[in-house]
């Protein structure tokens, strides 16, 4: 686990940069968004990195830009149409956390 650890300690600031890599081509990145936040639950102390990302204005910002959609779905009329705006939202509240943190 030790060399796991170390490894994806070392690679895991490529992570980012390969998502951005493959934007453009439609490929499928969610794996890389998957990986890069189980590495980031197992290899960092995710305490002391989440006080890190509320003291950061700008990813409270973007934070905040979901729960606004997250609290207009009390008030849609068409719940099936606000799930799905909320559901593409979601990189919203998940990014921030990784990249600010």
């Amino acid at each position: 686990m030790a060399k796991v650890k170390e490894t994806y300690l070392q690679l895991g600031y490529n992570l980012p940069l390969l998502i951005a890599f493959f934007l453009p081509f439609g490929i499928n990145y969610a794996i890389f968004i998957l990986v890069w936040m189980l590495g980031f639950l197992c290899f960092y102390d995710v305490k002391s990195k989440m006080k890190q990302v509320i003291t950061n204005k700008w990813s409270l910002v973007f934070i905040g830009f979901f729960f606004i959609h997250a609290f207009g779905y009390f008030f849609s009329e068409d719940k099936s149409s606000a799930l799905n705006v909320i559901e593409s939202k979601l990189s919203f509240l998940i990014l921030p956390v990784l990249f600010f943190a």
